[in-house]
């Protein structure tokens, strides 16, 4: 590795915790418990949180404020076993269409989109990274602050999202639905342009922050010695298992063959997609997210997917999970591979934390013990 781990302001053990994320990316058989990330409150944060700028644009161009929040963000919490210290530039959600073309939508809280700008697709239809972008020079400055702190914490990869997101951002949801059922050579043509166009975004910021960090980090929580990308693709939850591998499976393919490590992030009910990955020799595992039964209530349980947890872990794909409370955790435990295995989870506090770590450590013993792995 050009730069290798060292240890953080936020995370004194980093290097150990890489070392343990390595042996994952490698295969092997924990040799305690499965990879855990755990948070915990911060209650002695040495920055206090900013107040919120005049105006909602104010979120990505007050370079103050964008400092003072990330600051008060990455340190509001605690990070045990493997959790990954970081943050990243604000110009997230959508994020590749706005490089395309697109103008910036700001909203409450800093969350963003991109309005769509095109009236129709051809094959023609040229779209390209744009490098003059006013988004794009921003979130390079975003980095370039964000570098100064690489003693204290990881830069996470900006959240670009995939093809049809990028789609929506350039021609509209219900455009975009039309542009599927009336003209899905051209739409394929624009997907493979599509995908050159993110391989280039990414080595951009891959390169940027390459300079200072030790490999990649996620919004997942995630983190690779390597290049590392989350695919994520929140079109594809209003469409058909076979309308995503029709139109969309292999161009995301064709971006994964460009990274080392890619994670599909599956939004809220898209788990009939999960199976769809496993066709997918570059996608290395999925977030494991399953449905909410109401927007209001906690996802369900992971034993009402075991088949298609089951089929993840034998078809050797990583399985980020968040689980609900212990006794979830230990279904998740039981139930699944320790080598593919990373479980999310935030304790109130420091006490049920370790009984949580001596938990995950008994039943991750039992589990290897019943695969004889």
């Amino acid at each position: 590795m050009k730069n290798r781990p060292i240890p953080l302001e936020a995370k004194p053990d980093w290097p150990q915790a890489c070392k343990r994320w390595q042996a994952f990316w490698n295969n092997e058989v924990p040799e305690d418990r499965v990879l855990m990330s755990l948070t915990i409150p911060n209650l002695n944060n040495p920055y206090s949180k900013p107040q919120d700028p005049d105006k909602l644009e104010g979120y990505h161009t007050d370079m103050d404020f964008f400092r003072a929040r990330r600051l008060h963000e990455v340190f509001s919490s605690e990070y045990l076993c493997e959790a990954v210290p970081s943050t990243w530039s604000s110009i997230t959600g959508g994020y590749l269409g706005i490089l395309l073309g697109g103008e910036l939508k700001a909203m409450e809280e800093g969350v963003i989109w991109s309005e769509p700008f095109l009236e129709s697709l051809s094959k023609e239809t040229a779209l390209e990274i744009d490098r003059e972008n006013k988004w794009y020079k921003l979130t390079m400055e975003q980095i370039s602050i964000l570098s100064e702190y690489k003693d204290a914490f990881l830069t996470r990869i900006p959240d670009f999202h995939g093809i049809s997101d990028a789609l929506v951002s350039i021609r509209g949801g219900m455009e975009l639905g039309y542009d599927i059922v009336d003209s899905p050579d051209i739409l394929d043509v624009v997907c493979a342009n599509i995908v050159e166009a993110w391989k280039d975004a990414y080595d951009d910021v891959y390169d940027c922050i390459a300079k200072f960090q030790s490999g990649s980090a996620t919004w997942l929580g995630m983190w690779h010695p390597g290049r590392m990308e989350v695919v994520q693709e929140d079109f594809a939850d209003l469409l058909s298992k076979e309308q995503y591998q029709q139109h969309f499976m292999k161009h995301d393919e064709e971006f994964c063959k460009h990274v080392d490590c890619a994670i599909f992030h599956l939004h809220n009910t898209m788990t009939r997609h999960q199976e769809s990955t496993l066709d997918m020799p570059g996608i290395t595992g999925t977030q494991f997210r399953l449905p909410y039964k109401d927007k209001w209530e906690e996802p369900d349980y992971i034993r009402d997917y075991l088949p298609l947890y089951n089929k993840m872990h034998q078809a050797g794909k990583k399985t980020w999970y968040l689980y609900r409370d212990e006794e979830d955790m230990k279904d998740a435990i039981l139930n699944g591979d320790p080598r593919h295995l990373f479980l999310m989870g935030r304790p109130a506090n420091l006490g049920s934390a370790k009984r949580v770590i001596d938990n995950a450590y008994k039943w991750t013993q039992q589990r290897i013990q019943e695969l004889g792995i």
